[in-house]
């Protein structure tokens, strides 16, 4: 007898909504209402509305999702918002809402957006903001004061109204436990935290500025906290003291604290190009000066721009550098970054898109950047490959160099380092090594201390080459490789190394690096369109 079967429209309901509340906010409003009618009124229950991150979502006009949306629900572009997608999601909720996250919106107030909510979400107990606009901060502490159950606040920034939501905290939200924030935080702010909050458990401070004293007024004032994160602030170093007034906490973190006693520009450390560029330098204009300070700009990282940024850029922007919105594109963008580093940049990361490694941008690099100590890069088109050891030749500084893909003027490469490159240390390389090659690793950097070649093609006797010549190896990574096994011979050798990875090698003779395949088969890969929609 044939077994029936069953038909997911025919889950029981509560089922249902107990498998909804595990899901996101996009899958409850643009994909599960429109599996069939059951599915539907389930998505509407309550209960799948109590948690409401809005922070994975996109809701820039021409995002996938807000295609998506407008299409389903019928609603126009001009309509489409956070504010509006917002008080959907919070009405659906029916006051049952008790985690809000709400995300990071260039140039826009929030301030209406909260409001709402704390009408219609009065169990909230997580709230997590982005930094705010001024004139949000001060209604803030009168928005905290109506969440009676509120436990755990989130703010990426300290906002100006801080003591004053410290006392409404006090005042009106018994149950709190956790404070997540990052700030510049000066003797009466720790000591009003230990004052309004005694029974702390959870403390996240990582990134801030606080001096020592002001650490041990923490320790000494909070008796109950569980965890407390302090990692990479700046105004102390970690010593017994501090250790041992921290021993009885949980979970403390501690990891890259300095001593720094200019704290004007500290924070600026911690953030991107893209926080630099469209955010920072719009909150006053103290810190639009500070933004434009050097030090902020020792750091070129473009890996680190997701393909929302041109977008942003050019909303926030548009008045300050109109000249530039016409013809934006990664090299205008790379320009700005690297006069306002006024030759003080010391690391470089070029993303992987057709246009990013070209000659413009290789002699934006040499000229405006000539302290450079670190270099990355990811494919690098074959017509500018002859450009590379010209630029090499230029960066007497240079320490570490990083190449996703071995270029063919590796060897001009290996000699400019060698004759102009005194302090180099480092290199990350993939691709095919010849015995050529490998001899000249040797004879170039004798002293190198990191090589990281993992994923490549080498074979035994080139990497005995490799372990016999360069004799202060610290680390080397050569695990994934093809042409050799690890076998006695060669851990005895590497054993002086500190850090020697080699797991997933193999000597399969036939294995070809899959990228040198491509290669092989259709011609010189040319790089994908930029993640943030540079051509």
């Amino acid at each position: 007898m044939k077994k029936e079967e069953r038909k997911w429209e025919d889950l029981a309901s509560d089922c249902l909504v107990c498998i909804f509340c595990f899901v996101g906010l996009e899958e409850l409003t643009v994909a599960l209402p429109f599996v069939c009618k059951s599915w539907y009124e389930a998505s509407l229950d309550r209960r799948c509305w109590k948690n409401l991150d809005f922070r994975e979502l996109d809701f820039s006009s021409g995002s996938n999702f807000a295609r998506i949306f407008r299409q389903e629900y019928g609603v126009r572009r001009s309509s489409f918002s956070f504010s509006a997608f917002m008080k959907m999601c919070v009405s659906r909720s029916c006051g049952s809402a008790v985690e809000l996250t709400i995300p990071y919106i260039v140039g826009a107030s929030i301030q209406q957006d909260l409001i709402y909510a704390s009408i219609k979400c009065p169990r909230l107990k997580v709230l997590a903001l982005p930094s705010l606009l001024e004139k949000d901060e001060k209604k803030l502490p009168e928005l905290i004061s109506k969440w009676k159950e509120l436990e755990i606040l989130e703010i990426t920034w300290k906002p100006n109204s801080f003591l004053e939501i410290l006392e409404q905290i006090r005042v009106n939200c018994p149950n709190f436990i956790g404070l997540h924030l990052c700030g510049l935080f000066d003797i009466m702010e720790t000591w009003t935290i230990v004052r309004c909050m005694p029974r702390l458990k959870i403390l996240v401070m990582s990134a801030s500025y606080l001096c020592k004293e002001d650490l041990m007024e923490i320790l000494d004032g909070c008796k109950e906290l569980e965890v407390f994160d302090v990692s990479k602030c700046r105004g102390f170093v970690v010593d017994n003291e501090i250790l041992k007034k921290a021993s009885k906490i949980k979970k403390f973190e501690c990891g890259d604290c300095k001593l720094e006693q200019n704290y004007t520009n500290f924070y600026y450390d911690y953030y991107g190009l893209e926080e630099l560029t469209i955010v920072l330098p719009f909150v006053c204009k103290s810190w639009y000066e500070a933004s434009l300070d050097p030090r902020c700009w020792n750091k070129l990282d473009f890996e680190g721009l997701d393909f929302r940024f041109r977008r942003k850029f050019e909303r926030r922007i548009g008045g300050q550098f109109s000249f530039m919105i016409d013809t934006f594109s990664f090299l205008s963008f790379m320009k700005l970054c690297v006069d306002r580093s006024r030759g003080s940049a010391l690391e470089l990361s070029i993303p992987n898109f057709k246009t990013a490694l070209s000659l413009q941008n290789l002699t934006t690099a040499s000229i405006g950047c000539p302290r450079l100590k670190v270099l990355s890069f990811s494919d690098v088109l074959q017509q500018y490959e002859k450009h590379l050891p010209v630029l090499i030749s230029k960066l007497k500084e240079l320490e570490i160099l990083s190449i996703a893909q071995k270029p063919y003027s590796i060897l001009e490469i290996f000699e400019q380092i060698s004759r102009n490159c005194p302090n180099f240390r480092g290199l990350h390389l993939n691709g095919y090594f010849s015995t050529t090659e490998t001899r000249a690793i040797v004879r170039c950097m004798p002293r190198l201390k990191i090589l990281e070649i993992s994923g490549s093609v080498i074979s035994k006797e080139n990497l005995m080459e490799i372990l016999d010549g360069c004799k202060e190896l610290e680390k080397l990574n050569v695990s994934y490789c093809t042409g050799f096994d690890v076998d006695t011979e060669i851990l005895k050798k590497a054993s002086k190394i500190k850090k020697f990875e080699c797991e997933g090698t193999t000597s399969e003779s036939t294995m070809i690096h899959h990228s040198l395949l491509e290669e092989l088969l259709f011609g010189p890969v040319q790089g994908p369109r930029g993640r943030f929609g540079f051509a």
